[in-house]
């Protein structure tokens, strides 16, 4: 298995005693969003650019991070050097 890369940008929103939420844009062509206070307790689902592109976590990220970041992150990925 090969390691995990590193983010090329992440998106944090943490509520002090509340929510921790994670918006991750990776090298390999996915995004990840994780939810939850202890090791992302809540959980964790992973995409593919165009599916984030297309609207895959839209209703989520605009929950839990807001709308400005939800165009901030496709943006980013639009613009991003795409995957080998």
């Amino acid at each position: 298995m090969a390691p995990m890369q590193s983010p090329l940008r992440t998106w944090t929103s943490d509520i002090p005693n509340g929510d921790l939420d994670e918006l991750m844009v990776y090298p390999d062509g996915t995004v990840l969003v994780a939810t939850g206070r202890f090791a992302h307790s809540s959980g964790s689902a992973r995409c593919t650019w165009d599916e984030f592109l297309s609207g895959h976590f839209d209703e989520l990220i605009m929950k839990r991070h807001g709308a400005s970041v939800l165009a901030e992150a496709k943006t980013f990925v639009r613009g991003a050097p795409k995957p080998p």
